[in-house]
């Protein structure tokens, strides 16, 4: 705040009497004041002054008077033990201090002296406000014969500018007169008041950064650090959506934002808030905060921040396959840094985890699904500022599994011609591998089985009635490994995993009962199975 400093002065009052009354109250003993220097008068004729205690206790403030002749200037003939004052009442401080300071100190200072010295002679001085003193009384019995300056500072200790104000403020002069008959004359050449005072200025204030910032709101934060001088009536921030340069002493509407958001009332010192709507989705914005006074409007300095994203929209499936499907979505209208992506299992399930983040594309290839199997997605946009609510969720169900196997390479009939009892003959004997292929569109197990004959059982050794039937898929022209078939699938795997279009070759050996319990041709089955791995 400037501290700045006032002086105004009241030039020699002019108090007059007629001559012979003057010479009369001389001899009579009366306390005079003596007339002033001719040169004051000038600076009387274009003061503004007014002396509203005309004739206050004999005094006579009569200024057309003045200076009528030079013997005398003012006297009066106060009782003993009385006082006669005067009051000076306008000093111009209305126009001089500025509405809103502060007022530091008040120091009046007048020039005075007595025509002769006298044991009871007082000068006194009073500050008054609205009539009633105020503060410190000043008293000086020195009875100086040449000029002397009194000065003192008031000690009222809660001025104001108010109590300053002409009609408000008045100083006081007296003349006291103790006991003693002997007539003295009182020179008082002006009257001056000085006033300490500390201009209002704008307030101080500070920007802190947003908090709870949304998709559409925010909270904008500051902090009044000082007043000016007098709280303030108004404050809040404004933003925009590009930086601006700081304000001067403006209006928000002038200030070169496009927004504002305002409080009114009577604010001290010390943080604020204002909550700020209808932003933008995925936005930067430029904030300051301000605070107003009488002295005008006082700006922070400029902070930004980033609004979330909006959410995505509208989820579709592209590629679904039997453990793969690609999940697509529009991006929202503000756009967004990445987006988040998360699934659970099952028609209307509500379970979900994130699979996936970091996803700038607005699609996202999903893998190592299960065939025939619904899943649910739902994705949220994000930024550095966090995340967007999550988009309407969407589910589809990926390819059901196709299990199929054929009979590739072979004509799916093994003959092994005759054979005699307790002795054993294999396919690759009789050059008839089988291959089967799986022509599904899943990973498949192979597993094989075979069944009775007409006359024969099936067994793991043949005997009188019982004859075995084994299989190999390995080396089976040199050095074979043979596997005994059952009448059950019991995992007796030709192979497993076998891949999309993959193929299997095997060749089975046949043991021929001991006995011979009939001699009729014999058919028997044997069944390959396809699952799916």
């Amino acid at each position: 705040m400037g501290l700045q400093r006032i002086i105004s002065t009241k030039k020699g009052i002019i108090f007059v009497f007629v001559g012979f009354l003057v010479f009369s109250w001389i001899f009579s003993g009366c306390l005079q004041i003596g007339k002033f220097p001719p040169e004051i008068k000038k600076a009387l004729a274009d003061s503004t002054a007014e002396y509203p205690s005309a004739n206050n206790g004999g005094w006579d403030a009569d200024e057309s008077n003045a200076y009528t002749d030079d013997t005398s200037y003012a006297s009066t003939t106060p009782n003993t033990n009385s006082t006669e004052s005067v009051e000076y009442g306008s000093f111009g401080f209305d126009s001089l201090i500025p509405t809103g300071s502060t007022i530091n100190s008040v120091t009046i200072e007048l020039v005075w002296y007595m025509s002769t010295s006298a044991s009871n002679a007082t000068l006194r001085v009073d500050a008054l406000v609205n009539n009633g003193v105020v503060g410190t009384q000043e008293s000086d019995t020195t009875e100086p014969t040449s000029d002397k300056t009194t000065s003192y500072e008031n000690d009222y200790g809660s001025w104001s500018r108010d109590d300053l104000l002409d009609g408000v403020f008045e100083v006081r002069v007296g003349a006291q007169r103790g006991g003693g008959s002997t007539g003295y004359t009182m020179y008082l050449d002006y009257v001056k008041v000085t006033v300490d005072y500390s201009a209002l200025t704008t307030p101080t204030v500070s920007t802190q950064a947003a908090s709870s910032v949304e998709i559409s709101t925010a909270t904008g934060n500051g902090n009044i650090i000082s007043t000016g001088g007098e709280n303030a009536d108004k404050r809040g921030f404004v933003y925009d959506t590009s930086t601006k340069s700081l304000p001067g002493n403006v209006a928000p509407t002038s200030s070169g934002y496009a927004y504002y958001a305002e409080d009114s009332g009577s604010y001290g010192t010390g943080a604020f808030t204002k909550g700020l709507s209808s932003l933008s989705a995925n936005v930067t914005y430029y904030i300051r905060a301000y605070a107003h006074n009488s002295a005008g409007y006082s700006y922070g300095g400029e902070v930004n921040f980033l609004t979330k994203p909006d959410s995505p929209s509208t989820i579709n499936f592209t590629n679904i396959c039997l453990d793969s499907l690609r999940i697509n979505w529009i991006a929202p209208a503000g756009g967004a840094s990445s987006y988040k992506i998360e699934r659970c299992e099952g028609t209307g399930c509500s379970d979900f985890l994130q699979i996936t983040s970091g996803e700038t594309n607005v699609y996202y290839d999903d893998s190592g699904l299960s065939a025939g199997t619904t899943y649910r997605y739902r994705v949220r946009a994000t930024n550095a500022t966090g995340d967007s609510d999550y988009c309407a969720p969407d589910e589809t169900t990926t390819e059901a599994a196709s299990i199929s196997i054929v009979v590739e390479d072979g004509s799916g009939t093994v003959s092994y011609g005759i054979v005699n009892t307790s002795q054993n003959t294999t396919s690759s004997g009789v050059d008839q591998t089988q291959t089967v292929r799986n022509n599904g569109n899943v990973a498949e197990d192979f597993d094989i089985k075979g069944q009775d004959s007409e006359d024969w059982i099936l067994a793991g050794v043949a005997g009188d009635a019982s004859y075995k039937h084994e299989w190999c898929t390995s080396s089976c022209d040199s050095s074979p490994i043979w596997n005994v078939m059952t009448t059950t699938y019991d995992s007796d795997y030709l192979s497993t995993n076998i891949p999309v279009d993959g193929t299997v070759s095997f060749d089975l050996k046949i043991t021929i009962p001991t006995a011979n319990p009939g001699t009729n041709q014999q058919t028997v089955d044997v069944f390959v199975r396809a699952t799916q791995h």
